[in-house]
């Protein structure tokens, strides 16, 4: 995650767009995001590659966090997007990456005040997905409530029985 985090530090600025199954690699990916303050937008292979496209586009995502054998699926469609980088990632034994230079376009990283934590994308029955924004603030929240209703004790292990976009 440290590793990661600081990859993503270092690039420019704009959104981070994660494309993965519910494995390991997208979790990482997230908590990576979430500690270097990008929001991120979690899309799901399981949608047409033309939704994840778009929601990509919609949300101004310049960095891609995918494992490779996603990549290796999605090379060719991540060229005609705004994205400016791909990490390419492997959680195996140890942890790989491999960054990919989609432009050669520099963005001014800016100082974050207010930070969306992640944006998730409604299905799109009505016609287009709309990205409905979580920040810190709404996450904390519910956080707090939910603990307060079912509380968490160490050696508990929660359930992710949902798709990363649910």
């Amino acid at each position: 995650v440290r590793t990661l985090r600081g990859l993503v530090l270092n690039e420019s600025s704009g959104n981070c767009c994660i494309l993965g199954y519910k494995s390991i690699e997208p979790y990482v990916a997230e908590l990576a995001c979430v500690l270097a303050r990008r929001t991120f937008i979690p899309l799901s292979p399981l949608n047409p590659p033309e939704r994840n496209l778009r929601v990509i586009k919609n949300a101004n995502c310049r960095i891609a966090i995918v494992s490779k054998t996603l990549y290796l699926e999605y090379e060719h469609h991540f060229s005609n997007t705004d994205l400016a980088i791909v990490f390419v990632i492997d959680i195996g034994e140890e942890f790989s990456w491999t960054r990919v230079q989609l432009k050669n376009t520099v963005d001014q990283i800016t100082e974050i005040e207010s930070l969306d934590v992640y944006i998730l994308y409604t299905s799109g029955s009505t016609g287009e997905p709309k990205g409905v924004r979580v920040n810190e603030t709404t996450l904390q929240a519910y956080v707090d409530n939910v603990l307060s209703i079912i509380p968490v004790y160490p050696g508990d292990r929660p359930s992710q029985f949902f798709d990363l976009t649910f």
